[in-house]
């Protein structure tokens, strides 16, 4: 639920932000976050994975946590400031150097919040975890929707970025004290040096193109363009962040649980969560293909109606991406920061090339860059999924269809609603509505005729929910 109520808020706050800033306006701050993003991947070091890992876990193996931590915070401040003043000058405008000063005030806090946020990822207390960054997104939304009331720009979005990060440090009041604020130790820091390295470089090679695509697009094609393509972009996240968001951390943990030997095991339950993964987020994403119109028209407004078919092909990469979605988790689990660092590299060195040759032509060739770096991604995946875990081609389709016969039952019936009416003549809102609700409703009535996963983890939800229940009752 709180996935949930966190993924209405960043819609919200999309919707605001795209009717009240200009293209160009939001292009000056997705290039800041872009680079904020980059260098806060190289800050967290993958720590919180590192915690949730380890077979000896006290306050020692903390201590040395917050050292490395607090190394990687000052030195990630001293690049920001000095991109900072790079930025300026590329751009020849201080606009998106002002934006990343200020969101590098996060830095520091997310230092402070991090050691008890690894804490809880390793108890498996994501209610807590959740109602933080619930908190925080709504402290986000409030204070960059007051600052734009009050005649900020730009600045209120990266100041709502700060005040969100800022709520993560309420985190430290649900461990104990001695793990929210560990004494630094240097001793015997090298184990956590080299897992961290490891693990953030292959994190990094996959954040690095993904956030230097909208660089790249700001450079080449001007800061309006990298905001008319982010704009795309964020609808498809914001489409998939609530579901990653709530299953790839619980992922994590549940793969690490088993033993590091039992392959057979972590295969076993890589598909049944890619299973459950596809069954929310391709039915999610082929309705917004779909109905990409009325939906856009409903949220941006009319003036942002150009973007329709990048988005139609950005939520097309998303849904080639999730059918291996889960491979990182899955790598990291058995300690295999080697094999998930080769295989980045063999994915993102070419998706930076196709983005670079795709950017001499259009926004359009851009867009498609990125369905050819998904199937690349989904080659190469298989073949390691297959290597390490015997999960082969057949097995992953076995694990598949359902899914995929589920977003057809969900969409068929609104393509054709869409297909063979005028929507455009009717209130625009009212149709992206009808079309959202039918395919909400196909896609439950599809989970029990198709008999797919998630339809049996509903009825255990439901019953527990009536246990309670009852059980409050009594």
């Amino acid at each position: 639920m709180s996935n949930i109520c966190s993924l209405v808020v960043s819609l919200a706050l999309l919707v605001v932000v795209t009717r009240w800033l200009t293209p160009t306006e939001i292009g000056s701050f997705v290039v800041a976050y872009a680079i904020f993003a980059i260098l806060e991947s190289l800050r967290l070091l993958q720590i919180v994975s590192y915690v949730i890992q380890a077979s000896d876990f006290d306050y020692n193996l903390m201590r040395r946590v917050q050292f490395v931590g607090l190394v990687a915070t000052g030195a990630i401040l001293a690049v920001s400031l000095l991109v900072g003043q790079i930025l300026a000058i590329g751009f020849a405008t201080s606009d998106v150097s002002n934006l990343l000063l200020i969101m590098s005030g996060a830095y520091v806090l997310k230092a402070i919040a991090q050691p008890s946020l690894a804490v809880l990822h390793r108890e498996m207390r994501f209610d807590r975890i959740a109602t933080v960054k619930l908190v925080g997104a709504a402290a986000k939304v409030l204070t960059t929707i007051g600052l734009l009331f009050a005649g900020w720009r730009e600045e209120a979005l990266a100041i709502g970025i700060v005040v969100e990060i800022a709520c993560e440090i309420s985190c430290v009041f649900f461990v104990k004290s001695r793990y929210a604020f560990p004494k630094p130790s240097r001793s015997g820091t090298g184990p956590v040096w080299d897992f961290c390295f490891k693990f953030s470089g292959a994190q990094l090679v996959s954040t690095l193109p993904q956030h230097a695509i909208d660089v790249i697009v700001a450079s080449f094609l001007g800061l309006a363009a990298a905001g008319f393509y982010n704009r795309a972009n964020r609808l498809v996240q914001v489409a998939r962040s609530g579901i990653e968001g709530a299953i790839f951390p619980v992922a994590l943990a549940v793969f690490s649980k088993s033993d590091k030997a039992d392959r057979g095991t972590k295969g076993s339950n890589y598909l049944s969560a890619i299973s459950l993964l596809t069954g929310f987020t391709w039915p999610c994403l082929a309705l917004l293909i779909v109905a990409a119109e009325p939906i856009i028209l409903t949220a941006y407004g009319p003036e942002w109606v150009g973007i329709v078919n990048y988005v139609q092909i950005l939520a097309f990469a998303a849904i080639v991406f999730a059918a291996t979605a889960m491979a990182d988790p899955l790598l990291a689990s058995v300690g295999a920061v080697n094999i998930l660092l080769k295989r980045n590299l063999l994915i993102q060195i070419p998706r930076l090339i196709f983005v670079l040759a795709a950017v001499q032509l259009s926004l359009i060739a851009v867009s498609w860059a990125a369905v050819v770096t998904m199937l690349v991604v989904n080659v190469v995946t298989a073949h390691i999924l297959k290597r390490e875990f015997e999960i082969g081609y057949r097995k992953l389709l076995k694990a598949l269809w359902q899914s995929a016969a589920l977003s057809i039952v969900c969409v068929a019936p609104v393509w054709t609603l869409l297909k063979f009416t005028e929507f455009r003549v009717y209130n625009i809102g009212a149709v992206a509505a009808v079309a959202i609700a039918t395919g909400i409703a196909f896609w439950t009535l599809g989970l029990f005729i198709l008999g797919h996963p998630i339809a049996s983890e509903l009825k255990r939800f439901i019953s527990k929910l009536r246990l309670k229940f009852l059980s409050a009752q009594s």
